[in-house]
């Protein structure tokens, strides 16, 4: 509980509840883009 999870994660054993932290523009991924697009 309380453990991050990240794209690509497989679950093998129990279903899950995730709590969204950040969306479209505001994932770090996104930051990232935004960096490498300067």
């Amino acid at each position: 509980m309380g453990d991050a999870v990240t794209a690509g994660t497989l679950n093998v054993d129990s279903p899950l509840t995730v709590k969204v932290t950040a969306l479209g523009q505001e994932t770090r991924l996104s930051a990232i883009v935004r960096l490498l697009e300067r």
